[in-house]
């Protein structure tokens, strides 16, 4: 059994996804129906809801989705997918799969490699590139600041970030280890938003 993991990104303020949040979707869509994947993770913090939606809409049973709805950045869809994971095989929900695919825009792979690996090492990964149908220049200020938020998210994990530690805090409801460390992230993507959105 495996499951894809479907990355969340931007949504308009009607709920509708933008171009390259729905190339992430179409790519989940296309591995569940080809049998590749059994369940989609659809991840993000104001993205899981519209994208379950949307996953719904183009056939994917409602019971084949799980939901993770707490992550702010992509380090930490990684991480709640995990715990989401876990929780739902606690829960006799699923059965312990054997790969998770991740699934998001081609620009965005390399990051996630280096983060899904210290992650989701346990489980064989695979990861599927969907398109990004914007504006060469968007796509292009996008994998421009891949570079600082790896540089980042590599200080987190040394921090322990996404530890087995942080994860038992988090299945056994004390919340999570690291507030300080998940506001840090917070800022950090806030303030890369923001010198993004002056030359978008």
């Amino acid at each position: 059994m495996r499951i894809g993991l479907v990355h969340g990104s931007g949504t308009y303020n009607d709920g509708t996804l933008m171009p390259h949040t729905r190339a992430r979707a179409d790519a989940g869509v296309q591995a569940y129906n080809s049998k590749r994947d059994d369940f989609l993770i659809a991840s993000g913090l104001n993205q899981a809801g519209q994208i379950s939606f949307y996953l719904q809409a183009r056939g994917v049973p409602i019971e084949s989705i799980i939901l993770e709805p707490d992550s702010i950045s992509s380090l930490s869809n990684l991480y709640f997918s995990k715990i989401a994971i876990l929780q739902k095989i606690g829960y006799g929900e699923i059965e312990n799969p054997s790969g998770i695919d991740i699934i998001s825009n081609y620009w965005h792979i390399p990051r996630l490699k280096s983060d899904a690996s210290k992650i989701l090492g346990e489980y064989d990964l695979d990861y599927i590139a969907a398109p990004d149908p914007r504006q060469a220049k968007k796509v292009l200020l996008e994998a421009t600041f891949e570079i600082p938020k790896i540089i980042e998210e590599r200080y987190l994990l040394q921090l322990g970030y996404g530890s087995e530690v942080s994860q038992s805090f988090l299945l056994n409801g004390e919340g999570d280890q690291f507030p300080p460390i998940q506001k840090k992230l917070m800022e950090f993507e806030k303030l890369a938003n923001r010198l993004m959105g002056r030359f978008i």
